[in-house]
């Protein structure tokens, strides 16, 4: 969007020296810090316009993620620890640890006590009287900027400052839980190296520390340091036969780290039930009810010693004034009590759930959800509520909740616009919340809904004419089609002639397309089950994420002969090369015969569900739930085998879910500025890509956006979010919009801002839908704007970066307008979460001669020129109006024709916009400033978690025929070794890998940017997988009697794996002459036992398929041979004696076989080359895994070591052989 006109508010303060869309996140000008102050005393000598100043919404977040909470706990009994407040005088930091204070130092590296010497005199631990957070004294620990003197540019070694106390236990039997708390406040120093304040608890077997066992993990944790006082605390299980507990605050790096009131009390062991009202005893801990309007609470539960459950009720402790409605329908209301304060409690039997509870955390699936109501005012008073657990004799310990009461919403519903929640399993009311949840539900203008499986609902919604949408659990993901167990001809079959049956049994496309004895006995009746008989649905929309079939079949005979049809291909040459080469031989032929398959699967569900919904005399639609990624000109390849050219002209309906924007509430919350661009972004080219390949408007579908709500366990979004991203799809032309999920758990907040939301839709619909675009429309920054931050990969979505182009210059003021009736409705909106911002409007091509009026209808409110008069000219609109947007807002204006003696509500002066900026300039110049700092920081510690060794010390060396050569490849440094016509690269920077391996002429490595042969990585448990791509750094290189060796090494950071962070990995490879030995070794240098499955990720190039042909592995069990093709299946082969279910379970394998040797020979039929991998630590092998994918240039090679516990200071290791013949 180009920029406007400088405004004339700009040319007075010199605001306009700055590139507003682009302002840097490190260096804030001189320039606009003068503007500031100029501004600042402006604003005091003219003072702003009170009634603007509240009228103009600065925007911003109702719940803010950032605030996540840890669990809190109830500490019980008496504070363990002495002087805890640092009071007493005889507190000095000298005296033995036990019960006292007693400060450390330490220098983290082998022989560190020289060093020690020199650095202690710098440092200091002491008794403080500045500014404590109670009393009159703390404790203070200062380590000195100076101490760097004694460290390298990365700050190693590490340095450590510390106050100690030891604390004697009784001697206990079982795991006693305690809660470590205490107050910190002070300053990091700009230093290199880890800059941090952590917390320690350590267990030791015997009261003399020196003669004791250390016991379980020692806890560790991190907290910030800033100028106030912060409370903090972290709950701990000390292990049974703890008898000496010592407690450590521990300044690490560069600093002041000021600490107060410190205590260890002893909390409730979860020996029973635990329960958490989701999500907000993790976020504001405070449940919102709008006046007469029903809520929600949804509340889950975790079983963290696995005890058995007889009858569990849950309780739930409130105020009179708030009246239990209803529960879930597989829940039972008990008996309420009230009390003499005017609480009553409710009892509610959770039964239904026991068995469904999770031992590790608290789930969204299986929660007990509670309605309320009350008829309270709205006020800012917040009302205390408890709840708790009982089973016979237990009962857990009570958790507080705030209720807060805030004014009703309501919404117009659209006529044009879809507009739904995808309701789960909390929202199953079947008795008087029932009626009460669909009344309030469409009260707030929504006006379809998703997943009701409640019957009840189902027909409360019929009832009122709300179209129902469903996803049948047997209806999914293109071929996980049909419950009931299909006859042999009706099932997908793999190139191997094995059924796909794995999670669930998938069908044959034809069995579909060609409407089958089984799909119209099976398939057709569930269907018409739910449209026509029980009538609890109007549309199929179903998730359809069919990339687990991507070139697995169907190789029945029913699709080889429509393979045949319709690739015109002989019959004999089919016949010669199905099913095991059809692939490899027409790859392209075959991509689009299944995408052409997959479309009229889809052709035939359409037919199927709009005959049975006429029946029941309604329109009904198969409505498939699609990934965005496909919908994009930068789509991935997996999308040819269902590209969407094929079907778009065939279905009326597309649902297209993501980019899902979100915050896991149990992880630290991380800021990216202007990240709901992506939202916005991607929703205009998905629209472009479906326009631009149906051309005829009449022909293409409508698209209903499915938008992230309360995902997984702990996905969530801020209430104004969700309500801008409906208006971002809404704006650029989508039909419909689904939250997914909502509300589960979320409060009268987010129905408040949705109901805003359709009612601005309802408002503005016509426009968007009946009228055209107008780009004469341009705004541009009068006040600061922050440049954009955009993650460089998520969890949803990838690199967003590289999928949406746009996305990289993308300004966080968006404009979007559209005429009718010679009426043009503007859209603005602020994609800037943290600061809202002021900006000129301006519209050209407006005819001369006439009045126009601009208005802010749903404000009620119209803009006068600098006369104060509301009728405006062409030439003053094309010079510009001011106007200002909160942050996350989107707002809507309307220009059209002035009509003499019409109200346009209250009119907006610029001097009285020009007043209310300055009085908000300083705000947010201070929010960018605090921007900058926040992304400069992060930068930085990414920065130092990659870590980038000096590699100036790699030697050039020969022996034994093996020559080794540093080179640099690009920026990167390599290390070559040759001997003969045999040339192996290896590649320090990125994993240690080995990148190349050239024979002759023939390359024997798959060409990646981060795979090749010899990654490290891991296969099991699932907090541990992942593969290691950082830079190694080279620790040694000597000669052998073979060759040469060199030794690779990195410290697991968790960036790489939070789970293994602190894990050496030590590789060495031994170069001979006709290959390599490799060892990887896995050093466990933390303070933790870690559990984990070691594979190597190998992407052999003798795989790759050339001239049609692929390569092949060749293993042995027995005298028998076992060959892998490239079959583009995933396939384990294993070695071990007895399966294990951990291993072979932790991803989805189409295939399983054994093999007796460890041995695998690579060949190819376009190469003369064969190569050899043996593992040499075969007693450790569990198995060989392949897992291969059309999508893939070779499969990968992946042995798979058994699982191992490794106690800290062990070692494990794995070896392997590679040569070539």
């Amino acid at each position: 969007m180009k920029m406007g006109k400088t405004s004339r508010l700009k040319k007075s303060y010199g605001v306009h020296g700055i590139n507003l869309n682009s302002l840097n996140f490190y260096k804030i000008t001189k320039r606009f810090m003068m503007a500031m102050t100029i501004l600042l005393a402006a604003a005091i000598a003219s003072g702003a316009d009170s009634k603007i100043l509240e009228k103009l919404d600065a925007g911003g977040v109702s719940v803010n993620l950032a605030g996540c909470r840890t669990e809190p706990a109830a500490p019980q009994g008496d504070n363990l620890l002495k002087y805890s407040d640092f009071e007493d005088g005889k507190v000095d930091m000298k005296q033995p640890p036990l019960y006292n204070w007693c400060g450390s130092f330490y220098v983290h590296q082998k022989d560190g006590d020289a060093l020690k010497e020199k650095i202690f005199p710098l440092t200091s631990r002491k008794i403080s009287t500045d500014n404590p957070a109670s009393g009159t004294r703390c404790a203070v620990l200062i380590t000195p900027l100076a101490v760097n003197e004694f460290c390298d540019n990365k700050g190693k070694p590490e340095i450590s400052n510390r106050i100690n106390q030891s604390i004697l236990l009784p001697k206990n039997i079982v795991p006693i839980k305690y809660q470590l708390s205490f107050k910190a406040r002070g300053k990091y120093e700009n230093s290199p190296g880890l800059n941090s304040l952590r917390a320690f608890a350590m267990f030791y077997d015997n009261t003399d520390r020196s003669q004791g066992k250390q016991l379980g993990e020692v806890l560790e944790v991190g907290v910030p340091l800033k100028p106030d006082w912060q409370s903090n605390s972290v709950n701990f299980i000390a292990p049974s036969g703890t008898r000496l507990l010592v407690v450590s605050l521990a300044l690490y790096g560069c600093g002041e780290a000021y600490v107060d009131d410190v205590e260890v009390r002893q909390v409730q062991m979860e020996d029973g039930v635990t329960v958490k009202l989701i999500p907000f005893a993790f976020l504001d801990n405070t449940f919102c009810l709008g006046t007469k309007q029903p809520g929600t609470l949804v509340f889950s539960f975790r079983n963290e010693n696995a005890k058995k459950l007889d009858c569990p009720a849950l309780y739930l402790k409130v105020p009179d004034a708030f009246k239990l409605v209803d529960v879930r329908n597989v829940l039972k209301p008990g008996e309420s009590k009230k009390d003499v304060d005017g609480n009553v409690t409710y009892k509610v039997d959770i039964s239904a759930l026991k068995n469904n509870i999770s031992k590790e955390f608290y789930s969204s699936y299986h929660t007990a959800s509670v309605m309320l109501k009350t008829d309270l005012a709205a006020s800012e008073k917040l009302y205390q509520a408890e709840y708790w657990v009982e089973d016979g004799s237990y009962r857990s310990a009570p958790e507080k909740l705030n209720l807060k009461v805030i004014p009703p919403s309501s919404g117009n519903a659209p006529k044009i616009f879809r507009s739904a929640a995808m309701l789960s399993r909390e929202s199953d009311f079947s008795g008087p919340g029932a009626k009460g949840f669909v009344s309030f539900y469409t009260g707030n203008g929504f006006n379809c809904v998703h997943g009701v499986s409640s019957i009840a609902m189902a027909e409360e919604f019929k009832k009122i004419g709300i179209p129902r949408y469903i996803q049948p659990g047997y209806l999914q993901d293109g071929y996980r089609i049909g419950e009931v167990k299909k006859p042999e001809d009706a099932i997908f079959r793999l190139a191997d002639g094995s059924p796909y049956n794995k999670p669930v049994e998938a069908i044959c496309p034809v069995e579909v397309y060609k409407q089958g004895p089984y799909y119209k006995e099976h398939v057709v009746s569930m269907l018409e089950k739910f449209l026509v008989g029980k009538d609890t649905a109007d549309n199929i929309m179903p998730n359809w994420e069919p990339y687990m079939f991507d070139f697995k079949g169907c190789f029945c005979p029913r699709c080889k002969e429509e393979f045949i049809l319709y690739s015109k291909l002989p019959r004999k040459e089919v016949d010669a090369n199905w099913p095991t080469s059809i692939i490899t031989s027409y790859r392209d032929a075959w991509i689009k015969f299944r995408s052409q398959q997959h479309a009229m699967m889809m052709e035939t569900l359409e037919k199927t569900i709009n005959e049975l919904g006429r029946k029941a005399g309604k329109v009904s639609h198969f409505i498939p739930e699609l990934a965005w990624s496909h919908f994009i000109e930068s789509s991935n390849s997996e999308g040819g085998q269902y590209n969407p050219a094929d079907y778009l002209t065939k279905l009326p309906w597309l649902e297209v879910w993501g980019p899902y924007i979100f915050q896991p509430f149990t992880k630290p919350y991380e800021y990216y500025t202007g990240i709901h661009l992506i939202t916005f972004i991607a929703a205009r080219d998905i629209k472009k890509f479906v326009a631009d390949r149906v051309p005829d408007q009449a022909k293409r579908p409508k698209l209903i956006a499915f938008l992230h709500g309360y995902q997984l366990n702990d996905w969530v979004t801020e209430p104004e979010a969700l309500g801008f991203e409906y208006l971002c799809f809404f704006l650029n032309g989508w039909e419909g919009a689904f939250a997914y999920y909502f509300p589960r758990g979320y409060d009268q907040r987010y129905w408040t801002n949705l109901a805003e939301a359709n009612s601005q839709i309802a408002e503005y619909e016509n426009y968007v839908f009946k009228g055209k675009r107008n780009f004469s429309v341009n705004v541009a920054a009068t006040s600061p704007l922050p440049a954009t931050n955009f993650p460089e990969s998520w969890t949803e979505g990838g690199n967003f970066l590289k999928k949406l182009p746009d996305l990289a210059n993308a300004s966080l003021l968006q404009c979007v307008s559209y005429e009718l009736d010679n009426r043009v409705m503007i859209a603005v909106g602020n994609f800037w979460m943290k600061g809202e911002t002021f900006f000129n409007l301006e519209i050209g091509s407006l005819a001369t001669g006439r009045k126009y009026v601009l208005t802010q209808p749903d404000k009620k409110r119209c803009y006068a020129n600098e006369n104060g008069d509301i009728a405006l000219t062409a030439a003053e609109i094309k010079k510009g109006v001011m106007l200002q947007a909160g942050a996350l807002r989107w707002n809507f204006y309307v220009l059209e024709n002035y009509e003499a003696g019409k109200n346009y509500g209250e009119t907006v002066t610029p001097e009285m916009m020009n007043k209310v900026m300055r009085q908000r300039l300083p705000a947010i110049g201070k929010t960018i400033q605090l921007e900058c700092k926040l992304i400069s920081e992060k930068k930085v510690q990414t920065a130092e978690e990659l870590g980038m060794p000096d590699y100036s010390g790699i030697k050039n060396m020969s022996n034994a025929g093996v020559a080794c050569l540093k080179k640099t490849v690009g920026d990167k440094t390599t290390v070559e070794f040759k001997s003969g016509d045999m040339t192996l690269m290896l590649d320090p920077v990125v994993g240690g890998r080995l990148m190349s391996w050239i024979k002759g002429k023939d390359e024997l490595v798959s060409q990646d940017e981060k795979t090749g042969l010899a990654v490290d990585a891991f296969w099991w448990p699932d907090r541990a997988v992942c593969s290691i791509n950082t830079p190694y750094k080279v620790a040694s290189q000597s000669k052998t009697s073979k060759g040469l060796s060199i030794v690779l090494e990195r410290k697991i950071t968790a960036a790489d794996n939070h789970y293994l962070a602190g894990v050496i990995i030590r590789k060495t490879y031994d170069i001979e002459s006709n290959g390599f030995s490799l060892t990887s070794e896995i050093i466990n240098q933390t303070k933790k036992e870690i559990s984990f499955s070691f594979r190597w990720h190998n992407m052999p190039r003798l795989f790759e398929i050339k001239n049609g042909a692929g390569g092949q592995a060749a293993m042995l069990n027995g005298d028998k041979p076992e060959i892998f093709p490239r079959l583009f299946i995933c396939k384990l082969y294993r070695f071990a004696a007895s399966p294990d279910k951990n291993l072979e379970g932790a991803f989805n394998m189409d295939s399983v076989s054994t093999i007796t040797s460890p041995k695998t020979v690579f060949t190819a039929p376009w190469s003369q080359a064969a190569l050899t991998a043996e593992v040499d630590t075969a007693k450790n092998l569990h198995c060989l895994l392949f897992w291969d994918s059309g999508k893939q240039k070779a499969s990968t090679f992946e042995p798979v070591f058994e699982k191992v516990k490794l106690a800290p200071g062990q070692l494990w290791f794995a070896s392997i052989k590679w040569t070539i013949n």
